[in-house]
């Protein structure tokens, strides 16, 4: 009664009504980018709401943050992408094998590298495909030594 209207944190979020439908199964879970930070549980609880009443995403849990190295980077591909779980999923895998094979994948020897045909990229279906297609690609080359072929040609380079 003697607070001002918005200065005071509601108890529950059920009273709301988001921007976006809440009867779909499919939701993208997104982690929160301020996990590594001070107060992180303070910053992560306003950031991870906005992100649900905004877009619908929900975060992951936290309990893998303490796990997580303080250098550890965050995915560049959390805003402004439609399939940021697909991508931030590749590119984890990207630095994860990349950082298992170190050194060694810079020496291969290319005459001895399989193809792998762009084409059977399995992320045609998404809206960023071209971008999920090259993660997948780079990660081919990564994991299997090999090499993508048939990849769209940028018509400005």
């Amino acid at each position: 009664k003697d607070t001002l209207f918005g200065s005071s944190t509601p108890s529950s979020t059920d009273d709301l009504t988001p921007i976006f439908s809440t009867d779909i199964t499919d939701r993208s879970e997104i982690p929160c980018q301020y996990e590594n930070s001070n107060y992180s549980t303070e910053y992560c609880k306003l950031w991870c709401e906005n992100q649900f009443f905004k877009y619908g995403y929900i975060c992951l849990e936290t309990s893998s943050s303490s796990s997580m190295s303080a250098t550890e980077e965050v995915c560049p591909y959390l805003s402004g992408y439609s399939d940021t779980n697909v991508l931030c999923n590749l590119w984890e895998e990207i630095n994860n094998e990349s950082l298992k094979t170190g050194a060694s994948s810079a020496s291969t020897d290319t005459s001895s590298q399989s193809t792998i045909p762009y084409n059977s990229c399995p992320h045609f279906d998404i809206i960023d495909s071209q971008l999920a297609c090259d993660l997948w690609c780079s990660l081919q080359e990564i994991t299997l030594k090999g090499s993508c072929t048939g990849e769209p040609v940028c018509p400005y380079e």
